[in-house]
């Protein structure tokens, strides 16, 4: 059994590493990636264009146009002016082709739109987390902190989704000398939230005093939330994605799968602020010549 690809123009890729049948190491295989001193030089851009007027003044998705159809849009509410990622960058045949949207200082909300998710769960399942809201943090030793909050479709999403993939993980490994793949953790930082291993489990979000100076992350017993600690510098390869289960009474097709994914950087600025760039998105479903999602066709 084999996850449906994620589209990428043309033909659809395989642009996560959940390749049924092998080991799966990594959250993601990584694509060309953009200058890190390009995105500090559009950090800059992005800052002047907020120093000189409001965040509705222009779209901070570079590349794309400042009018209504921008693919950003600001929301002056509970997500405290949060810059909203809903993969309409994705809507591209060449995804090198994706403009970085940026959050310069301000939280990322990463979710689908109402069409994206409609197509990906055409097919009778439930992506499991309905958006991700990202903040970032620098500090004067050169580190960050990248905080995480997971808003999950319903109370028993994760737990459900981690079932599934514990059981399928272990009936595609059986026999498999010293694999391990045990626990919710395993299913957290390898398809939700990228935490570069296994994070430190902690009751609640730890506060600032209580961050090791070294690279660490921590993960609330809850999965509701992690917070990564690294070296700003090395913030280039992070990433969130939405997984993907199968109600019971439709389990002659795959039990799990990805609906869609985003990679970020982090680029450190000054006094502690930080930008968050949406740098490449991934959606598991198929896209029109004039842009539209629609559900991917089975063979």
């Amino acid at each position: 059994m084999s996850p449906r690809p994620a589209h990428d123009g043309a033909s659809t890729v395989t642009t996560i590493d959940i390749t049924h049948g092998e080991e799966s190491t990594t959250m993601k295989t990584r694509t060309a990636k953009r200058s890190r001193a390009a995105l500090a030089v559009l950090a800059g851009l992005s800052l002047a264009l907020t120093a000189c007027g409001s965040s509705n003044d222009a779209s901070n998705s570079f590349g794309g146009d400042a009018g209504g159809d921008a693919a950003v849009t600001q929301e002056a509410s509970e997500t405290s002016n949060a810059v909203v990622y809903e993969f309409e960058e994705a809507r591209v045949n060449d995804s090198d082709d994706q403009t970085v949207l940026a959050a310069v200082e301000q939280p990322l909300v990463v979710r689908l739109s109402d069409e994206l998710k409609t197509a990906v769960e055409a097919d009778g399942g439930v992506v499991a987390v309905k958006q991700f809201t990202i903040t970032a943090k620098s500090f004067s030793t050169g580190m960050c902190r990248v905080d995480v909050d997971v808003d999950y479709s319903s109370d028993d999403a994760f737990n459900t989704v981690a079932q599934r993939l514990i059981e399928d993980e272990h009936a595609r490994h059986e026999g498999v000398e010293n694999y391990n793949f045990d626990d919710e953790q395993d299913v957290f930082w390898k398809y939700v939230v990228d935490t570069h291993g296994e994070a430190e489990i902690v009751e609640s979000v730890p506060e600032d005093s209580e961050l090791s100076n070294s690279n660490t992350s921590y993960v609330t017993s809850d999965y509701s939330h992690a917070t990564i600690v690294k070296e700003c510098d090395d913030l280039d390869d992070e990433e969130v994605a939405f997984p993907y289960y199968i109600l019971p009474s439709r389990e002659n097709i795959n039990v799990w799968d990805i609906a869609a994914s985003l990679e970020y950087e982090i680029i450190s600025g000054v006094d502690g602020g930080a930008t968050i760039y949406a740098t490449k998105g991934y959606a598991n479903a198929d896209l029109s010549i004039s842009g539209d999602w629609a559900p991917i066709e089975s063979d």
